[in-house]
């Protein structure tokens, strides 16, 4: 197999990941409108730490660096906080 081969896969991976980034936001705008409706508040600490353990969990069937899994995920949270605020 070729490198150009294989970055090719690695494109297509990355667009998968960014379509289920959309789709995941798509959802958080479904939240969004429901605490806004519900006047629940932005911030729900609880089910951060339930989603990071969740993602700790899931990474075991995997054995990526916990470190970059939730490195990752929290940065994602952080930018479905900031969106929710909008």
């Amino acid at each position: 197999m070729k490198l150009d081969n294989l970055r090719e896969k690695i494109d297509k991976v990355d667009e998968k990941i960014i379509k289920l980034i959309a789709k995941r936001f798509s959802v958080v705008e479904k939240i969004k409108s429901f605490k806004r409706n519900n006047h629940i508040p932005v911030f729900q600490k609880k089910r951060e730490e339930e989603i990071l353990n969740h993602v700790r969990l899931l990474n075991k069937n995997y054995k990526l660096s916990e470190k970059f899994i939730i490195k990752i995920w929290k940065e994602m949270l952080k930018e479905s906080k900031t969106y929710q605020q909008k």
